[in-house]
Formats: C-alpha cells, structure tokens, sequence
C-alpha cells in the first residue's frame, strides 16, 4: 500500500482534500489506525479541531471515508489558507476575515 499526500481544508472537524498525489476527493475523518484494522478506525480518529477552517497536508491511505495512518504533516496560517482556498476553489469570490 502507498502512503499518498494530500493538501486540503478543515471544515467541520472533516478533511476535504483539494488536491492529492491519488487524485481522490470526499470529505475524510482522519486516524493513526492502519487500513487493516477491520472497523475500528473510530477508536482512533484524529481531532482536527485545532486545524478548523485551516490548509493542511496529511499522508496516509484513503478509504471508506477515512485516511487511514494519518499524519498532518503541516498547517497553513490565514495567510497561506486564503491562498490555498483561491487556487484550488477559484469559483469562490476572495474574503478576507480579520
């Protein structure tokens, strides 16, 4: 199995990916249990609540809504998310919150 990248938005305690080197798409929850694990992922579930409404890019293994071995790798500032948002969502008109 391969490890992917993905770089998507937080919203909702769910991760969306925008772009990804497997081209998938959907909204993930997020957890450090291998794909194997028959069922139990829940046990495991990342908090996304600190990366809420932030860029972020996570490794791991997509399915059945899940990314399995997950890592955030990184986090994006307001700065940096605001762009990520524009490149990737460019139907979006541009806001700019304080």
């Amino acid at each position: 199995m391969n490890n992917y990248w993905y770089l998507g938005l937080v919203e909702n305690e769910k991760f969306t990916p925008l772009v990804s080197e497997n081209n998938t798409s959907g909204r993930f929850l997020l957890t450090s249990a291998a794909q194997d694990v028959g069922g139990n992922a829940a046990g495991t579930q990342l908090s996304l609540v600190e990366y809420e409404g932030s860029a972020v890019m996570v490794r791991g293994i997509d399915g059945e809504g899940w990314i399995y071995s997950a890592t955030v790798v990184d986090h994006a500032g307001p700065i940096l998310t605001l762009l990520v948002r524009q490149a990737f969502r460019s139907d979006e008109p541009l806001e700019v919150t304080p």
